[in-house]
């Protein structure tokens, strides 16, 4: 996927989501990951909380605090999966409940896919 593609894929997200995005996806660097997902979460949810995700710890609530729904909860999810490439079970997205849960669970699934293509390669892990 071009940048033009990611760009387009991002609308609506802040400008550093799109620069951690890029950079994530030209060195697989799961540090970029926090940030993508914050600007994710940004973009999803009603103006008023947009500074509050910018300034929010990890145990920030995404239901009861930001007032996200379900199917904006799945939105999220997918976009965070196309934007670095993994796939995550319903059993995980089920699971999440904080922007730190989220994080956590996009940092694994980055590991896993790393491990995954390292092992693929025959490097090991």
């Amino acid at each position: 996927m071009n940048n033009s593609s990611l760009a387009e894929m991002l609308r609506r997200c802040p400008p550093e989501t799109h620069a951690a995005a890029r950079d994530f996806r030209a060195t697989r660097d799961p540090r970029h990951v926090a940030q993508i997902v914050r600007g994710v979460i940004e973009r999803y949810v009603e103006p008023e909380f947009r500074p509050i995700v910018r300034n929010a710890d990890d145990g920030m609530r995404l239901i009861e605090d930001l007032g996200i729904d379900s199917l904006t909860l799945m939105q999220i999810a997918v976009l965070v999966e196309d934007v670095l490439e993994v796939t995550t079970t319903d059993d995980q997205l089920r699971q999440l409940r904080t922007i730190g849960d989220v994080t956590a669970l996009a940092r694994h699934t980055v590991s896993a896919r790393r491990d995954e293509l390292l092992t693929t390669a025959g490097v090991p892990a």
